[in-house]
């Protein structure tokens, strides 16, 4: 988990390239897709948080970080959304804009789960190591979304 103090620089759409604001591995499991309830099993990813959306890969190859610890690092915007024959497409991509997070202590058993809701209908829960793990992801995910939605 990298959570290197950073400033929350504003975001821009439009210039092509997302922020990395943070990544590490976590556990991850569909609850909802498209407003009907899904259960699969938890999964290992990578997960990596930018300023519209979060990202999950496989694993931390998948994602293919060119300068680990660099937190500071631009991420291709048509690299998620079209076809690259560099990069390994997102297993799966939530899209932060007016998404809510929650704990996840109704709909897991496990410790340390919080709950990403899109407004698309997508629910996904995501097990971290430990509770201050689980803090500073749900924080650090909610100061996002309050940032992408004022704009500033």
């Amino acid at each position: 988990l990298n959570m290197g103090n950073r400033s929350w620089p504003k975001p821009n759409r439009q210039e092509g390239q997302l922020t990395l604001k943070c990544e590490g591995p976590l556990h991850y499991t569909k609850i909802a897709e498209g407003n009907k309830r899904v259960r699969k099993n938890w999964n290992s990813a990578y997960v990596v948080l930018t300023e519209f959306f979060l990202l999950i890969y496989k694993d931390i190859k998948a994602f293919h970080t060119p300068n680990e610890g660099d937190v500071d690092m631009k991420l291709d915007l048509k690299s998620l959304t079209g076809p690259n024959k560099e990069k390994t497409q997102p297993e799966l991509t939530i899209d932060l804009n007016g998404a809510e997070v929650s704990s996840g202590e109704k709909v897991s058993g496990r410790k340390h789960v919080l709950v990403v809701s899109s407004q698309c209908g997508l629910q996904v829960a995501f097990q971290c190591e430990s509770i201050h793990s689980v803090l500073f992801w749900a924080t650090t995910i909610q100061h996002t979304v309050a940032m992408a939605e004022s704009g500033t």
